[in-house]
């Protein structure tokens, strides 16, 4: 695992170092060498918000209970040449249907679903903050922040108006899905969590959620057509 600095660990193929830990190992190889599943990250992207009020908990693990695995749980794609994705920093990546983005920062590359666990808004213009000690990036949409390790959601206890209070940060536990990037012979390649519990932003990758994720789309191109 190599976050905030700690040395990569090896896996047991010689050609193959791992780059970022997901949230469970995965032991099968690297897979095809198709790259046909890249979008770089020039294309522009729409960042769609849904409200909160529609997308419920009922609603939501509803549909995610209908999914027996995540989305594309094992699949392995090659995502490009290291020294490319070092350039572009940040790139959204369909992988097995999968909406997920791949981000270089600091000498570390992390991969997550590419859509916010709390509406949906896309997380690949996030800045990213050190909070608690831990790299987060921070949803443009509603400011909620995610740690690039693992996925966990942090938040401020405080009253973020009240600057003679320090922040006081919780933990919301696991809320974005993290997948595992590896690099061989100079190629990354990312492989998707097999990791069996519910997690939050698996609801942007069912059927329900990305007809949630289109109708707020074209309610955004209606809006702005109209202004």
């Amino acid at each position: 695992m190599c976050v905030h600095g700690a040395q990569p660990s090896v896996l047991k193929q010689d050609n193959v170092r791992e780059i970022c830990r997901a949230d469970r190992p995965n032991r099968s190889s690297p897979g095809s060498s198709d790259n046909s599943c890249v979008r770089p990250a020039e294309r522009p992207l729409t960042s769609v918000v849904l409200s909160c009020s529609r997308l419920g908990t009922k609603h939501r693990l509803s549909a995610a209970m209908s999914e027996k695995t995540p989305v594309g749980a094992g699949k392995s794609c090659l995502v490009g040449k290291k020294e490319d994705l070092i350039k572009a920093k940040r790139t959204s990546v369909s992988i097995a249907d999968r909406f997920v983005f791949v981000i270089y920062h600091q000498g570390v590359f992390y991969a997550m679903d590419e859509h916010c666990y709390h509406a949906g808004g896309s997380l690949l213009d996030g800045d990213i903050e050190e909070i608690d000690k831990k790299l987060c990036i921070v949803c443009p949409k509603h400011k909620y922040k995610i740690s690039l390790a693992d996925g966990e959601g942090l938040y401020n206890t405080t009253n973020p108006k009240d600057k003679s209070q320090p922040p006081c940060w919780r933990s919301k536990g696991i809320k974005q899905r993290v997948h595992k990037v590896t690099e061989v012979d100079g190629d990354i390649h990312v492989t998707l969590s097999e990791a069996p519990a519910w997690i939050d932003s698996d609801y942007y990758q069912s059927e329900q959620g990305r007809m949630d994720l289109k109708l707020a789309k074209e309610l955004e191109l209606a809006k702005s057509k109209s202004s």
